[in-house]
C-alpha cells in the first residue's frame, strides 16, 4: 500500500470510518470539547491526523512515517505551548512543526535525543547527531546549531565582545559577513516575534536602526537559537502609548 491510498482510506472519513481500517495500536482518540491530534498507524506506517470536534471529520495532516515519537499535541489552542515531534524515515530523524507537521531540519540526522534540555544561554533544545557525526542542538525553531558552537561560555564570550562594536563594526563585522541578524515589530510581551532577514535586507535597517539599545529603531545583540544574533527591532504603534 502507498501512502497515497493510505491518506485516502483516512482523509476526511468520520473518526468511526477511519478507525475501521487502522491498526488495533493505532486508532484516532475521540475529541471532547476541542479537537484531538492523534498519531495513527495503517499497516506498519504511522502518520498524525486531526479530528474536528464539531462533526468527527478526519484530516491527515502529516506524511507517513516508519515511527513518530516525543508527540503530545493539543487541540485547545488558546494558551498552546506544544512542541515539535520526532519523525523517523528509512533510519533517519527529522522533527515536526506543531500543528501542521511541516518537517522542519534542513537536514535528516542519524538520531535525536529524545529530551527536552534548557540552559539560559540556548533555550529549549534537543541533541541530535548527522550520518557524518557531527554533533548539532537543535532549537524549537528547528534551527541547526553545531554543538561546539552552541557552548554556553562561548556564546557569552561572543555577545560581550560584539557588544562592544560600534555602528562600522557591525557593518563591516557582522552583516558584510553574513552573519545571523533578525527583525522584530513591537513587543515580545504583546505576542511580537523575531523573524531572520537576508543579508541584504540587514544592509538595508542599518542605515536607519543606528541606535544601540535605545528606544526606537534600535538594534542589540542577544543569543537566539543557540547562536549571537542581531536583532533589528521598531515599535508598533500601540507600543508608543
Amino acid at each position: 500500500m502507498t501512502n497515497e491510498e493510505r491518506t485516502m482510506l483516512i482523509q476526511d472519513k468520520s473518526l468511526w470510518k477511519a478507525n475501521e481500517v487502522l491498526d488495533e495500536n493505532g486508532k484516532i482518540k475521540s475529541p471532547s470539547y476541542f479537537d484531538s491530534f492523534s498519531v495513527v498507524s495503517l499497516q506498519g506506517k504511522k502518520a498524525i491526523v486531526l479530528c474536528k470536534s464539531r462533526n468527527y471529520n478526519c484530516q491527515v495532516v502529516s506524511d507517513w512515517y516508519d515511527d513518530i515519537t516525543m508527540f503530545g499535541w493539543s487541540g485547545d489552542y488558546r494558551w498552546n505551548s506544544d512542541r515539535p515531534c520526532i519523525c523517523h524515515k528509512n533510519g533517519l530523524c527529522n522533527i515536526l512543526s506543531p500543528h501542521n507537521a511541516i518537517e522542519m531540519l534542513p537536514i535528516w540526522l542519524k538520531s535525536i535525543t529524545p529530551k527536552w534540555n534548557y540552559t539560559s544561554a540556548n533555550g529549549t533544545y534537543m541533541d541530535g547527531i548527522a550520518e557524518g557525526g557531527e554533533e548539532y542542538v537543535i532549537s524549537l525553531d528547528g534551527h541547526l546549531t553545531k554543538k561546539n558552537l552552541a557552548d554556553p561560555k562561548l556564546l557569552r564570550e561572543l555577545l560581550m565582545l560584539v557588544n562592544s562594536y560600534t555602528i562600522e563594526q557591525i557593518k563591516s563585522k557582522w552583516i558584510a559577513k553574513n552573519k545571523p541578524c533578525m527583525y522584530i515589530r513591537g513587543l515580545e510581551y504583546k505576542g511580537s516575534k523575531k523573524s531572520y532577514i537576508p543579508t541584504y535586507k540587514a544592509k538595508e535597517l542599518i542605515k536607519t536602526h543606528q541606535r544601540i539599545s535605545g528606544q526606537f529603531n534600535q538594534i542589540e545583540f542577544t543569543i537566539w537559537d543557540s547562536q549571537v544574533v542581531l536583532v533589528f527591532r521598531d515599535y508598533a504603534d500601540s507600543d508608543y502609548d
